[in-house]
């Protein structure tokens, strides 16, 4: 399987390198805010650690037949996340609703216009709150490629947390994931990964924790209040 992978892995780096590039970097660097360090936390009796910058969804295969060397497109369209691949000897695209990730059928020849082209290594997502949400590949040929989120504050470019893995620890992830916001909060992570003998187009959700851990306590806390009245003499 390894040799499988390093055989891939050295095609891609030579292909890529005239195509989209097959670039990886072990952290975001360039324009996220120079001397920012990392978010950390204390553990009682233990060592300071990370806190995930980024909460990660459940990742969803859209499809088993990609060709990992052509770039992904993203866009918004009619409500849905739409996004152009590559499969052996066409293209293809899906539109994918941003709650579920469930497809909606789309003509297959549909264009994306407006669609987003890859053009870093490292992608910026901007989002609602002063916050930005950067995506970016890592790894080596030897033990494989990971895709990788952090979040960070747009006032300073500190970042909000530890990044954070986004693959399936079963994938070996192939060139740069894409992402895409359709409410300045929440945000679809894609990215072409080998599975096995095929190549994957997988889709993960994500949000920051602070944000959803806030709207979980102010749930809670309406609940106990409502809980409170109803049962009031």
């Amino acid at each position: 399987m390894r040799i499988k992978l390093g055989l891939l892995g050295l095609g891609c780096a030579a292909a890529m390198s005239f195509l989209t590039g097959c670039a990886t970097t072990s952290a975001p660097i360039g324009g996220l805010g120079a001397g920012a360090t990392t978010a950390e936390h204390q553990v009682a009796g233990g060592p300071v650690v990370d806190l995930p910058s980024v909460r990660v969804g459940e990742a969803r295969v859209l499809d088993a037949r990609v060709n990992p060397l052509v770039p992904l497109r993203l866009a918004l369209k009619n409500g849905a996340i739409a996004v152009s691949f590559g499969r052996l000897g066409h293209g293809a695209s899906e539109q994918i609703d941003p709650d579920s990730l469930e497809p909606r059928p789309i003509q297959a020849d549909e264009p994306l216009p407006g669609a987003d082209r890859a053009s870093t290594s490292v992608q910026r997502i901007t989002l609602d709150h002063g916050r930005f949400l950067v995506c970016w590949t890592s790894g080596s040929l030897e033990w494989g490629h990971r895709a990788m989120a952090q979040m960070f504050n747009s006032s300073d470019g500190s970042p909000r947390g530890g990044p954070v893995v986004i693959s399936p620890s079963n994938t070996d992830v192939v060139g740069r994931p894409r992402a895409i916001t359709y409410d300045g909060n929440r945000v679809v992570a894609m990215f072409a990964a080998m599975s096995g003998s095929s190549f994957e187009l997988l889709a993960v959700p994500l949000e920051d924790p602070a944000t959803t851990d806030g709207a979980e306590r102010s749930a809670r806390a309406s609940g106990g209040e409502a809980d409170r009245v109803l049962g009031a003499p």
